[in-house]
Formats: structure tokens, C-alpha cells, sequence
């Protein structure tokens, strides 16, 4: 909620410069036709509801963004486009971020406004729903004259009720100039202000908070009726313009309760109205050509955010003239000289936005330079640790120091790596990590391997590990069971460095932390394989392979002739997309290839057929499957009359054997990525429950030393298929009931385990 309430008070400011702006322009456009002024109205609508912004040199906006507080930047900062001002609020947060007990007080803040701003939407929308319903109960005795006008006795002022089948309101009071009223009501209908009014009150019950949007929403209001009456005039001569005003003029009476009520359209700034329709003239064309450019001016200037990027400090150089970029990030130091590499660097650099003013008036060269990346070895951009804040120096004059508003663009490419630790077990050889890039369609690590001397003769291979820092061990990181190819590279003689990139589709990146990068090499000469890594820290991870593991739950079909102590429901599947491999556990942690996978598509002659008996329902037929199925797999055992289906269905998966004689069996699949699941042991089994004691590992433990598991769907006998002190994985909806013992009422399947 904090992201959620500090970007809707991103925009609310913004958008407090843009109405300043359209106050402005209004001031001009005094004897411009009234529609221009309520379409103005209508840039502060398009800021309020679109997410994003274009950035232009015509932005007069002082600050796109005033609030920063990115999940990459180590402490949040101001920019309201005044030096001043930023300089005195952001010295005050650099002092509060400095601590660590007042940062979280900061976030407790934010979290703190957030409900009071959520708890002031749901009172002013509660306050219009209870409006809409007193002006509902008084016209409920109301009479239909004709078309969609009504007559009703319990009113004083006409007014539009409705949003979808809008009706006019007429006071019974009103016995002359009736149509005069009429026509202004039908002018409101026909431009859809009974449209606009509410939207601009949703709007305003959003950004309740902000002062400049409530003047926004009156003038608003008093503009569409202002709009609304030139419409009218157009078609009257000047005897029919009085008769307007005295309609008007009758119309001046209470009308609190309509006036406030964002679903009833009733008469506002009554006066004003009366006194601009006796005066109105029908403006010149020049008049209107004006307006239209002062309109088209205003829309550049206020629809658009200034424009901040990192070229606009002064490099005193053109990205696009580099030759060679040398970067040392952390302890991790590379060069290119490639030009695919140069122009996807600067492409990146170009990307980059910074504040429009510095967050640090200091131009010493001691300033913090964690990450640097050098241009042709003269333009120097200087990083903090986490890409925050940026100074150049350019050899002449180093800038003033920028916060960066988009850090995570330049993390994702450099910082995934920032090296701790490397060693060796051969003395006199190193390994880097040059380059980790886990965004890429076949993600990968770059190794550079250094030796001290061209007389160490070294071979390196294919084969390597990657490990995850957990709970004081390395844990290896591999999905599934790899097969490297024995291929030996060995460097000459001139080479002292070499590179060579390894695959990581085949390993599990998706936690941050601490991994270790392991491989070997051998000394010619000598049989031993000597161990070389690496580490690095993820500061956030990374989805390298899209990996689902099921296990069965539900059998809709089965042919007898499975053997019954290999039942397929003591097994679980791991499905790996991006390698599309499948494997299988028999209730251990071993995983085997169960088959390659290939895309499949269903028939009715390669599927309908070969199930021998009916289905339990229609539901679940296979020719209902087969038409619903989004996606389908086979998996190729490379067995001659053998295979399975995987169907992907609409809310579920599916698996079946398949022979030439027929189906084999076909299940239902939970999806234990989706389904939560804990392990346990079994303490005590009843008819069609059991009593379990969650591991320590579980997040269940924390809360619950014992739970009652209700596994009435399990199709056989407890006490045949369990046994107390068994070790068993229960998949359920996550919802645990209070009570004593807690209760489990869902569950999707239980498996052994070891």
C-alpha cells in the first residue's frame, strides 16, 4: 500500500502544478467560448488516471516526481523543482536515513497516511452514496411529463439525477419558462456532463488530501454550467435571453443537499451565470483562434513531465563517440571494445534519468564512487553502491551529484555480481566473474580465468557448480541432473587470461543472497583436478527456468493394468519449461529424466479413442478436455510403445500413460508451485483423519505443534496406506482453522517422503 499511496500522491502534486497552470490559462481565455475551459479541466483528468507520463522540453512542470523512495535507493529523497527547497527538505532525510530506527519510523509513516488516505476515500464515496440516496427517496413520488422530464413536489431546484438513463427534475414550484430549463438540462445531457461530474468526483475522492484539486472540482462545475448556458444562448435572441435569466433566476433557491451530490446535476454559481448570460456576446473568430493555441500550449506544457537524463550533466562528450568502455563494479573489473557491447551499453546510459536538480552540492573527488564506468579512458560516471546517485568526472570539472530515478535499469545489468570472495586450490591461477547476465533468453556467467605465468600450463572444461548460501552450508543449485560434454580447453601460450561462458537455465536463481560459482582445472601433467570459484551476492532474484512440480491428486481413469505396487500416485513430477525436460521422484528427493518434451496437439483420433470406459461426468470427458486444453506436451521416454500426455487445461493440469493397448491410468495434477504444502509426521491416524506434527523447517511449525488433517478425499484406507511415524508432504488450500488441535478441512494430496 505504501508504493500505492506514494505514487497517488506523486501524481496528486504534479497535478496540483497542473491545475495552477490551468488557473493561468483561464485568466486569458475570459471571453473564450466556456467548452475551452471545461476540455482544459480535462488534462487534469488524463494526469490523475494514466500511470505514466511523456517527457518533453515543453514540460513546465517543475518536477515529474517530487517523492522518491525506489526499492533500489538506499533513502528517500525530494525533488520539487526548487533548489532551495530540496536542498533544506533532503539535508533533513539524509539525517533521518542516517538511522536506522528513524528510517523505519519513515516507513511506519508512510504505512500510517496510507490508511487515513484509504479510510478518507471510503468516507467521501460513503457521504456521496447516502447524497444520491436522500435526492432518490425524494423524487421517488415524481410525475413523467414526457421524454425523460419529471415533475416532483418534494424538490426545490431542477436537476439531472442518473448515469446510465439520466432523468431531468423539474420543482412543481416552476410554472414559467418551463422550457427554458428544459433546454439547459437537455444541453447537459447531450454534452455528457452527467458523465463528467462523477468521474471528476471519483477523481477527487482519490486525492481528497490535496487542496488545489477541490478548487479544481468547484471550477469544474461552475465551468460546465457556464459551458452548458452558451450552448443554450447560441439559438436565443436577446427578448429570450431575459426570459432565460428570470428562469434562471427562479432557479435560485435551497439546493444544498443536490449542489454537494456527484450522481444529481443541479444549478451552481447562479449570479455569475445570470450576470454573463445578459452580457453574452458571441465570440469573434479571432477570439476562438487564440483560445485553440492557448489550448494546444497548455497541453504541451502541462500534459508532459520535464525532461531529466543523464546526458543532459556535462560530459563534455557524445555517448555515441565511445570507442572503448571500461567499468569496475564492486570488485568486478571488465572492458569492451566490441561494438555490439558499446552501443548496448550506451543504449542503456541513454535510458538512465536523474533529477532535475543535484541532492549534493559538492564537487570534491573523494565523493563515493563504488561503481564507475570510463568512457575511452577520460569520462569517468561515478555510482554509489547501489546506483542511486551519479557525479561525472569529466577531467575538467566534476558535476554536482544527481539521484538517479531509475537505478534498477543500470542493476540489472551490472550489478547482479558484485564479487566478495574468489580462490583457488592451483597456485598461481584465478578466476573473475566478468559479466552475469540472468535476463537474457539462455541465461549465462562469464568466467575469466588468470594465470601468472605462460609456463603454467592449465585445461578447463564444461562441467562446473553453482551453490546458494543457506543456513551455514551450500546448497547446490541445479534443477535437475546435468550431463556435461568432455571437451578440455586449453589456452596457449600468449593468452595469460581466457573466458568462457557457462549456461545457467539448468540452475535455481530465484532467491537473493550469497552463491558460489565451482569449477575445475587441470595442470598438465598432473591427474588431480584442482577446485576454482567464486561468489556473489543476488540482491534479488531471478526466475532462470520456469520449474513446476506436481504430484497427483485426483485419478478420473485407470485400466486395470497397472501394476498395483508401482502405483503412479506415489510419484511426483517436475516439469522444467525453458529446457522442457520432465522428471519424476518416487517419494525421495531424487529426481530422474522421465523424458524429453515436445509439443503435442490433441485429436480425436489420437486421444478420444483410447480411453476403453466412460468418464465419471461429461466435465470431464475427453473430448471436453481436448478442446479446453491450452497447452499439451509429450514426453518421450524413448521407449517404443510408451509415453505420457501433459495437458495444461484451463484451471488444472493433467498426466496420462499411454501404450498401443490403450490409457494406462490419467490423474489430475496439484501444482505444489501454487498449492502450499508442508512436511510432517504422523502421530496417530483415525477413519478419515490424521493428527501430524509439522517439521521444523515448515512455516506451519511456527504457529502450530500439532494439526488434525481431514483426508476423507483420499480414495483408499488410511491405516493401509500410512503408518504412524511415517514422513509424509500434505498439499492443501493454506487455510488452517483455530482450534484444538488446529484443523486442516482441505487438502489436495499426501505423499511419503523421506
Amino acid at each position: 500500500m505504501k508504493e500505492i499511496f506514494l505514487q497517488t500522491v506523486n501524481m496528486s502534486i504534479t497535478c496540483a502544478w497542473i491545475v495552477l497552470g490551468i488557473l493561468i490559462a483561464r485568466l486569458l481565455l475570459k471571453k473564450a467560448p466556456k467548452w475551452i475551459s471545461v476540455a482544459l479541466w480535462g488534462i487534469v483528468a488524463i494526469r490523475l488516471v494514466l500511470p505514466f507520463s511523456l517527457e518533453s522540453i515543453f514540460s513546465i512542470i517543475p518536477s515529474g516526481k517530487t517523492i522518491y523512495t525506489d526499492v533500489y535507493v538506499s533513502r528517500p529523497y525530494i525533488e520539487t523543482g526548487f533548489t532551495g527547497v530540496d536542498r533544506v527538505i533532503n539535508n533533513d532525510l539524509v539525517g533521518i536515513a542516517g538511522v536506522t530506527v528513524e528510517y523505519n519510523f519513515y516507513d511506519k509513516l508512510m504505512l500510517a497516511l496510507g490508511i487515513a488516505w484509504i479510510v478518507g476515500i471510503v468516507i467521501m464515496l460513503a457521504y456521496a452514496l447516502i447524497s444520491y440516496l436522500k435526492i432518490k427517496r425524494q423524487v421517488k413520488i415524481s410525475i413523467n411529463t414526457h421524454d425523460n422530464v419529471y415533475i416532483c413536489d418534494a424538490i426545490e431546484t431542477p436537476f439531472i439525477l442518473g448515469i446510465i438513463k439520466p432523468k431531468i427534475y423539474l420543482p412543481s414550484t416552476i410554472t414559467e419558462n418551463k422550457e427554458y430549463v428544459i433546454a439547459h438540462e437537455k444541453a447537459h445531457i447531450k454534452r455528457g456532463d452527467h458523465l463528467w461530474k462523477p468521474l471528476g468526483f471519483l477523481l477527487l475522492s482519490i486525492h481528497w488530501f490535496n487542496p488545489m484539486l477541490w478548487v479544481a472540482y468547484i471550477l469544474l462545475c461552475r465551468d460546465i454550467e457556464s459551458a452548458c448556458d452558451e450552448a443554450v444562448l447560441k439559438r436565443l435572441n436577446n427578448e429570450e435571453k431575459k426570459l432565460y435569466s428570470t428562469a434562471l433566476l427562479s432557479c435560485a433557491t435551497r439546493q444544498k443537499l443536490v449542489s454537494v451530490c456527484p450522481l444529481a446535476f443541479g444549478e451552481v454559481g447562479l449570479k455569475a451565470r445570470i450576470k454573463s448570460v445578459l452580457n453574452y456576446k458571441k465570440p469573434a473568430f479571432w477570439v476562438i483562434i487564440f483560445a485553440l493555441i492557448i489550448s494546444i500550449i497548455a497541453c504541451a506544457c502541462l500534459l508532459t513531465d520535464p525532461t531529466s537524463k543523464l546526458s543532459d550533466l556535462d560530459l563534455g562528450y557524445t555517448l555515441d563517440n565511445a570507442k572503448s568502455i571500461e567499468w569496475l563494479l564492486g570488485n568486478n573489473h571488465s572492458y569492451t571494445e566490441d561494438n555490439n557491447n558499446i552501443s548496448e551499453i550506451c543504449n542503456i546510459l541513454k535510458k538512465v534519468k536523474i533529477t532535475k536538480n543535484p541532492i549534493s552540492y559538492n564537487r570534491s573527488e573523494d565523493r563515493e564512487k563504488s561503481n564507475t564506468i570510463t568512457f575511452d579512458e577520460k569520462i569517468h560516471l561515478h555510482f554509489n553502491s547501489d546506483f542511486s546517485e551519479v557525479w561525472v568526472d569529466n577531467g575538467v570539472k566534476p558535476s554536482l551529484t544527481h539521484a538517479v530515478k531509475n537505478p534498477e535499469i543500470l542493476f540489472q545489468k551490472f550489478a547482479k555480481d558484485i564479487i566478495s570472495t574468489s580462490s583457488s586450490e592451483l597456485s598461481g591461477v584465478s578466476l573473475q566473474i566478468t559479466e552475469l547476465n540472468l535476463t537474457d533468453e539462455k541465461p549465462y556467467i562469464m568466467v575469466t580465468f588468470t594465470r601468472e605465468s605462460s609456463q603454467l600450463k592449465i585445461s578447463y572444461g564444461e562441467p562446473f557448480n553453482l551453490y546458494y548460501f543457506k543456513d551455514n552450508e551450500w546448497i547446490d543449485t541445479a534443477v535437475t541432473e546435468k550431463v556435461f560434454s568432455l571437451i578440455a580447453y586449453t589456452p596457449t601460450e600468449a593468452n595469460l587470461t581466457f573466458s568462457h561462458k557457462y549456461p545457467l537455465s539448468l540452475h535455481d536463481l530465484s532467491k537473493q543472497g550469497r552463491y558460489k560459482f565451482e569449477t575445475t582445472v587441470h595442470k598438465e601433467n598432473d591427474s588431480k583436478e584442482y577446485k576454482i570459484w567464486a561468489e556473489f551476492e543476488l540482491k534479488e532474484g531471478y526466475e532462470t527456468s520456469t520449474v513446476r512440480t506436481f504430484s497427483p491428486r485426483t485419478c478420473y481413469y485407470e485400466s486395470g493394468l497397472y501394476d498395483p505396487a508401482y502405483p503412479p500416485k506415489d510419484r511426483s513430477f517436475k516439469f522444467i519449461n525453458d529446457n522442457m525436460l520432465f522428471e519424476f521422484s518416487r517419494g525421495d528427493d531424487y529426481w530422474k529424466p522421465l523424458g524429453s518434451v515436445s509439443e503435442y496437439t490433441l485429436t480425436k483420433e489420437n486421444f478420444d479413442y483410447i480411453f476403453e470406459l466412460k468418464w465419471q461426468s461429461v466435465k470431464w470427458s475427453p473430448k471436453a478436455l481436448r478442446e479446453s486444453a491450452k497447452k499439451v506436451y509429450k514426453i518421450d521416454p524413448q521407449e517404443e510403445n510408451w509415453y505420457y500426455i501433459l495437458i495444461e487445461g484451463e484451471d488444472d493440469f493433467y498426466l496420462g500413460e499411454f501404450t498401443k493397448l490403450g490409457c494406462m491410468w490419467f490423474y489430475s495434477l496439484d501444482d505444489v508451485n501454487v498449492n502450499p504444502s508442508f512436511t510432517a509426521t504422523i502421530l496417530e491416524i483415525n477413519e478419515q483423519t490424521i493428527l501430524v506434527s509439522p517439521s521444523e523447517d515448515s512455516a506451519e511449525a511456527k504457529s502450530y505443534d500439532k494439526i488434525l488433517v481431514n483426508a476423507d478425499i483420499l480414495t483408499t484406507k488410511l491405516d493401509a496406506a500410512f503408518k504412524v511415524g511415517d514422513n509424509i508432504r500434505i498439499v492443501y488450500n493454506g487455510t488452517v482453522l483455530e482450534s484444538y488441535p488446529p484443523v486442516i478441512n482441505t487438502i489436495f494430496n499426501i505423499t511419503k517422503t523421506k
